[in-house]
């Protein structure tokens, strides 16, 4: 067992790393999918985009709803209506995180898809400073300089001095570009407001979460929008074609949200988050392949500035968590080498550890004697046998007088009752029998034993 332990261990590192691995693999491909989202939103036009957020909103209650209800069933307690006593937070949290959706479903038919992603993963810097006025957080120098070095990412991305040479046009009758910015902007604070909710709705269950934001959002807050601004009965625009992408659509958003759930919850989030970055790249390839919309390198460098800051930041947050859980570790030994009852259990379970594999071996070892000894044991006994060919039991008592058969006129009889000498004489008489069977020599002598030890434990009374 102690040569199994290097191997165990290993196996268990294996497949720690295998998860790992197999949840970072998730992430990148829920952040793909959210792309694909993104660029599917994008192709759905002369559609008021009310009506594609009530459609989308409602296909994700119906989902999220289901999980819910077969959860219920399993015996997971779920509240549908919000958990007691954070129905307010929910609420709040719904609503941002709807406008933050909806902003940057508009901004995407404004901007190109790669400049709308890298502006709102501007999001991380905006959540960490209203982290420092809501939750108390303290930040330090790197975040500033990380909250920095993105703004100005953000800005070579907008590109403001783009117009001068004709980059930022607007095409007749359409909304003008730095319109579509602002969108993407409010998107970015209300995504940043809704990630600081989520932190104060610790006791209530992520799906909890989900369902409360989809059935407040498609069925309050999308209907009463689409009330004030009168499009909700009209559906002239949509044809089949739409109708399709509308169901793309929902699938990619749905399937993006549930690859990098159940990534976070396979791999450290601080690995996880550093694949998220990736979303950008893929979304100016996809402007790129898809629209024809080449991107400035000025645009690109601000993007790379966007995403080099938070994969620093990042990387240096893990290598902050791993210092500290080796100095705890190191803690923890230096706490037991100074507590004596710790010395002692630990020397007692080292003990009884050595005692186990003590005891196993002497078992396994006597299992092997045992397997030697059968087969002697076998051939000692095998011709013991009755004229009828049945087998003599050795343990039970012997009868009177006890024969055994030669094979032929020899035979020998032998009487269990007699005295030790009649016994050992009985056994001698036939000498030329034994002679001619030297098999049956050594189990006679045996018996004649046996009959002796029995006399003698008789009582003196007993004839």
């Amino acid at each position: 067992p102690q040569a199994w332990q290097p191997l165990v261990a290993h196996n268990a590192v294996s497949n720690m790393v295998a998860n790992e691995v197999i949840g970072l693999a998730m992430v990148v491909v829920g952040v793909q999918l959210s792309m694909l989202a993104n660029t599917v939103v994008k192709l759905i036009v002369d559609v008021p985009m009310l009506q594609i957020m009530q459609a989308r909103f409602l296909l994700q209650w119906m989902t999220s709803t289901s999980c819910c209800l077969a959860l219920r069933a399993f015996g997971l307690k779920i509240h549908l209506t919000g958990r007691p006593g954070c129905r307010w937070l929910l609420a709040a949290r719904a609503c941002s995180t709807s406008t933050a959706l909806g902003s940057l479903w508009c901004a995407l038919r404004i901007l190109p898809v790669g400049e709308a992603t890298a502006i709102t993963y501007l999001n991380p810097v905006i959540c960490g400073i209203l982290a420092t006025q809501l939750l108390g957080e303290q930040l330090g120098w790197r975040f500033s300089v990380q909250a920095a070095v993105s703004c100005l990412g953000v800005l070579l991305v907008v590109n403001p001095f783009g117009a001068a040479s004709g980059q930022l046009v607007a095409t007749p009758g359409a909304p003008s570009p730095t319109f579509g910015v602002a969108l993407a902007l409010l998107g970015c604070m209300c995504f940043a407001t809704g990630n600081c909710l989520v932190r104060l709705l610790r006791a209530a269950h992520p799906l909890e979460v989900q369902v409360y934001q989809d059935t407040l959002t498609a069925w309050v807050f999308l209907p009463t929008a689409q009330l004030v601004a009168g499009t909700g009965i009209d559906f002239s625009a949509w044809d089949s074609h739409k109708a399709g992408l509308l169901v793309l659509f929902t699938l990619f958003g749905l399937g993006a949200s549930f690859f990098v759930i159940v990534g976070y919850s396979m791999a450290p989030a601080s690995k996880a988050a550093l694949f998220t970055y990736l979303e950008v790249p893929s979304s100016f390839a996809s402007q790129v392949l898809l629209f024809g919309q080449v991107p400035s390198p000025v645009q690109l460098g601000g993007a790379g500035l966007i995403v080099g800051a938070a994969a620093c930041r990042l990387l240096h947050e893990v290598k902050e968590a791993t210092k500290m859980q080796a100095l705890d570790e190191e803690d923890e030994d230096f706490l037991e080498d100074l507590n004596p009852s710790r010395q002692v259990s630990r020397q007692v379970s080292q003990i009884s550890r050595q005692i186990s594999s003590m005891s196993r071996q002497m078992s396994h070892q006597s299992r092997q004697i045992s397997a030697t000894l059968m087969p002697v044991v076998s051939n000692a006994t095998s011709p013991l046998l009755l004229a009828a060919g049945e087998p003599v039991d050795l343990l039970s008592p012997l009868p009177s007088p006890l024969s055994f058969s030669l094979g032929g006129a020899d035979s020998i009889s032998l009487d269990t009752e007699a005295p030790p000498q009649a016994a050992s004489t009985a056994v001698a008489a036939p000498a030329s029998a034994v002679a001619a069977t030297g098999s049956l020599k050594q189990p006679l002598l045996q018996a004649s034993s046996r009959s002796a030890l029995r006399q003698a434990a008789q009582p003196a009374g007993r004839p």
